[in-house]
């Protein structure tokens, strides 16, 4: 017997949020300080802010948690060897896997500030 389940993708909408959530903290961390080049995305993290973003975005409901994996498994695999957790030792599917969920959506902000972020910032500065 054959059964058709469908689930609710979330994880591209809660990695969307945290950007939108570190774009208005770097809104933030420009009015107070003035520095001289694009600042890092750690710089931005001093007060832990960009972790808290992060953390916030990660789904807590076991549902959600368990579509996460079963849809994106191996991009989570990747975000995990790409941030370094497998060399520190981390099971990804600790604390019900919601460690590879950090990963994820810590790596889409990561790459998305690193390039499509600063792109977009240098082309104001440019033209301003």
């Amino acid at each position: 017997m054959n059964k058709i389940l469908e689930v609710e993708d979330r994880l591209p909408e809660q990695a969307e949020l945290a950007k939108q959530e570190v774009a208005k903290l770097f809104e933030r961390y420009m009015q107070a300080n003035t520095p001289t080049s694009f600042p890092d995305l750690c710089d931005l993290d001093e007060s832990g802010d960009v972790h808290q973003i992060i953390d916030s975005c990660v789904p807590i409901y076991t549902w959600d948690i368990k579509v996460a994996w079963l849809l994106h498994e191996s991009d989570i695999l990747d975000a995990l060897e790409n941030e370094g957790f497998y060399d520190a030792g981390i099971d990804p599917r600790a604390h019900d896997g919601m460690v590879g969920l950090y990963a994820y959506i810590y790596n889409e902000v990561r790459s998305w500030y690193d390039n499509e972020f600063k792109d977009a910032f240098e082309i104001k500065e440019v033209v301003a």
